[in-house]
């Protein structure tokens, strides 16, 4: 019976050794992936992101340079508008502000009036050209994003990219790798496309 139980520890130390040799002659453990797996078709060769600098591009784009040039044009425009209704206003009050101790109370009343709708006349073209100035610049910026975007639809697939970014100074990307730039490639070609697309438009 003793030999049996010391034959039996024997056993036991000799399976305890084994499996604790298998385990540690096993590959070092793996490191815990964290987050969602990603299949072998989405490997990181086939992921491709690329940026552009969004304000490198909008002074460069030609025409994005259009589009600024014309909304400023349109600016410098109400402007002049408004400066004329200004002075004209102003002309005006002083030239009654000279009359006023020889008119009578009936003209006084006509002159407050007739100031008065200059000045609705002066608040309420300014609101108007304001809002007209502001759906014209959202329709120049749109039409510039369409471009780009249309642009950037064909090059990423060309390029092989998934994502490409519009970075700025402003953004949150708090990293960017200089070798995922391609703001110099995408405004050559996007100002190639549109050099290309001007005579259509005459």
């Amino acid at each position: 019976m003793k030999n049996f139980s010391i034959a039996l520890n024997i056993v036991l130390v000799v399976a305890v050794a084994v499996l604790f040799y298998l385990v540690l002659s096993d590959k070092q453990p793996k490191a815990p992936v964290y987050g969602p797996q990603v299949a072998d078709s989405a490997s990181p060769a086939s992921f491709k992101i690329a940026y552009f600098e969004s304000d490198s591009l909008e002074k460069q784009y030609e025409y994005y340079k259009e589009a600024r040039t014309k909304i400023r044009a349109k600016e410098e425009e109400n402007g002049r508008v408004m400066t004329g209704m200004r002075s004209r206003y102003t002309s005006r009050l002083k030239e009654l502000q000279q009359r006023a101790n020889t008119m009578s109370q009936n003209e006084q009343q006509a002159a407050q009036q007739e100031l008065a709708q200059m000045e609705q006349e002066f608040e309420a073209t300014g609101q108007r050209l304001q809002q007209d100035m502001q759906a014209e610049s959202m329709r120049h910026l749109q039409e510039v994003k369409n471009k780009i975007q249309a642009f950037l639809k064909d090059y990423a697939r060309e390029k092989g990219y998934i994502f490409v970014f519009g970075s700025n100074e402003y953004d949150y990307l708090y990293y960017k790798d200089s070798t995922r730039d391609i703001t110099s490639d995408v405004v050559k070609l996007l100002n190639e496309r549109y050099k290309a697309e001007k005579p259509a438009k005459k």
